[in-house]
């Protein structure tokens, strides 16, 4: 069976801007609150959370179906938007 790529760097790239959003968003606006070994656990898990979703996301396409469920693919997108539309709020409200 072919290997998706096309979905394989689709999920690869969703994870890395997830990643990117909510660490940046948790320096942005909780580090300076906490110790650094709680922001090192902190980091650790949200990556650790990340890329274990993208493992299962990725185990998907590798299936013998070897098709992306559409489900997902928008599952992904929303979590995205999410995680943008939270960072952009948050920027709003600090800039007041």
């Amino acid at each position: 069976m072919a290997e998706n790529s096309y979905a394989k760097n689709l999920l690869a790239q969703r994870g890395r801007r997830a990643s990117a959003t909510l660490l940046t968003w948790l320096e942005n606006n909780v580090y300076e609150f906490v110790t650094p070994e709680l922001q090192g656990e902190i980091r650790g898990k949200v990556l650790q959370i990340i890329s274990e979703y993208q493992d299962l996301a990725m185990d998907m396409v590798a299936s013998d179906t070897g098709t992306i469920n559409e489900f997902w693919v928008e599952e992904l997108d929303r979590i995205h938007s999410t995680l943008r539309s939270i960072d952009g709020h948050l920027q709003l409200s600090n800039s007041r």
